[in-house]
């Protein structure tokens, strides 16, 4: 029984409430506070709080798999940008796989700053709040 790009999931059970209710496959859903502090990849207890939803999600779907998505503010030199948002999927992974989610099921994907949520691009000027909006990462349901 085959479901297609564009089916959805069934809805998370009660005890779920708080977390996506209807999950479209190959969609990118931003995890709500899986943000970092500059020049971090730790995750914080917000995001623990996250991921731990995204644990009760892939255990009620075990055929799925998600791609961790992380991003990073436009300071810095582009290859050091490039390894610290590696760096923040690697760690969101690490702490699935604690959690019991088969190393095998996530995929880590570092895109630096080229996929910016602003305008806060090089040369413009932006208050910390605009850059901290950058720094974050997302995930997409795998099929």
């Amino acid at each position: 029984d085959e479901m297609s790009e564009s089916s959805s999931l069934p809805s998370l059970g009660e005890s779920e409430k708080g977390f996506i209710q209807k999950i479209e496959l190959n969609q990118i859903v931003e995890i709500g506070s899986l943000a970092y502090a500059y020049d971090d990849f730790s995750i914080n207890e917000e995001g623990q709080k996250e991921l731990i939803k995204v644990n009760k999600m892939l255990r009620a779907y075990p055929i799925l798999g998600i791609q961790l998505i992380s991003h990073t503010d436009s300071r810095g030199s582009n290859q050091y940008k490039q390894q610290l948002s590696m760096n923040r999927s690697n760690a969101a992974k690490q702490f699935l796989i604690e959690l019991g989610i088969e190393s095998d099921r996530i995929e880590v994907i570092g895109y630096g700053e080229n996929n910016l949520a602003n305008e806060c691009d090089d040369n413009v000027i932006c208050t910390e709040i605009q850059h901290a909006k950058n720094r974050r990462t997302e995930f997409k349901i795998l099929f």
